[in-house]
C-alpha cells in the first residue's frame, strides 16, 4: 500500500485573519456588517430629524430614504452571505463600497485643493462637508473637511478589505468543497493533539494490495515508524483511492 499526503483547506490559515491575525475574516466581515447597519439607522434618524425641521421640500428628503433603503438591502445581503458563507452575497457591498471610496478619495483630492489654493470650487466643497462656525476661515474648513474625509476613505478602505477577504474564503472554502464532492472517502476527525496523515490505497507500481509502503512522517526518525495499515481490499462504502487516519504527535 503506497502512502502520500495531499494537502488540505485549513480555515484557520493566517491568510484568512485580520486586525493583526486576531480574528478570523468571516468574524471581521460581520463586525463590518453591524458597523454598516448602525451607521446606516443612524444616517436615518439623521435625515429624518434634519428634513422635519428644514424648508428644502421632500424632494432632497426622498432621495435619503432612498440611499437608505438601497443601503438597508445591501448591508442585510452582506448579513446573509456571511451566515450561509455563500462569496456571491458579499459582491453587492463590495461593489457598493468600492463606488463609495472613489466618490470620498475624490472629494478628499477637493478639499484639499482648497487647503493649498484659493479655489473658490474647491472651498464651497469643502463647506458642504463641515458644520462650521462664522469665525472659521475658508482655509481651515477645507483643511477641517480634507482630514475627516482622508480618515473615513483610511477606514472605509480597511472596511473593503476585510469584505474582500472574506469574499475569497468562502469563494476557495466552496471551490474545495465541490472537489471533493467527485470523491467519496473515509475521513475521520483527528482527536485533539493529533494530527491527520492521507494514505493513499491504490497499489503503487511493483506492489500489490497487500503491501504497505509507508513514508517516515516528518519529525520522526524511520524506525519510529509505525505501519499504517495492511488493506487486502477497502473499507465497505468507500472508494479505494483515499483514506485518512489520525496519528498521535
Amino acid at each position: 500500500m503506497h502512502t502520500s499526503q495531499r494537502q488540505c483547506f485549513d480555515a484557520h490559515d493566517p491568510r484568512f485573519k485580520c486586525c493583526c491575525g486576531s480574528i478570523h475574516v468571516k468574524t471581521g466581515a460581520l463586525v463590518v456588517a453591524i458597523l454598516a447597519a448602525i451607521t446606516l439607522g443612524l444616517n436615518l434618524i439623521r435625515n429624518i430629524t434634519y428634513y422635519s425641521n428644514s424648508d428644502s421640500g421632500s424632494s432632497g428628503f426622498g432621495s435619503s430614504i432612498a440611499g437608505v433603503v438601497i443601503g438597508g438591502v445591501v448591508c442585510a445581503l452582506l448579513f446573509y452571505g456571511i451566515r450561509v458563507e455563500r462569496a456571491a452575497f458579499l459582491l453587492p457591498y463590495l461593489i457598493l463600497q468600492g463606488i463609495g471610496i472613489v466618490v470620498l478619495t475624490i472629494g478628499a483630492i477637493i478639499c484639499f485643493i482648497g487647503a493649498v489654493s484659493n479655489a473658490q470650487f474647491a472651498r464651497d466643497f469643502a463647506d458642504e462637508w463641515v458644520y462650521s462656525s462664522s469665525d472659521m476661515s475658508e482655509r481651515t474648513i477645507a483643511i477641517v473637511a480634507f482630514i475627516s474625509l482622508l480618515i473615513t476613505v483610511i477606514i472605509q478602505v480597511w472596511f473593503f478589505w476585510v469584505v474582500y477577504k472574506c469574499y475569497v474564503f468562502f469563494r476557495l472554502q466552496c471551490a474545495y468543497i465541490h472537489s471533493q464532492s467527485h470523491t467519496v472517502c473515509y475521513s475521520p476527525q483527528a482527536p485533539p493533539g493529533c494530527t491527520t496523515v492521507y494514505v493513499n490505497t491504490a497499489p503503487a507500481p511493483g506492489y500489490n494490495t497487500m503491501q504497505a509502503n509507508t513514508a517516515p512522517y516528518p519529525g520522526y526518525a524511520p524506525q519510529q515508524q509505525y505501519q499504517t495499515a495492511y488493506m487486502s481490499q477497502p473499507p465497505p462504502n468507500y472508494a479505494p483511492q483515499e483514506l485518512e487516519i489520525g496519528y498521535q504527535k
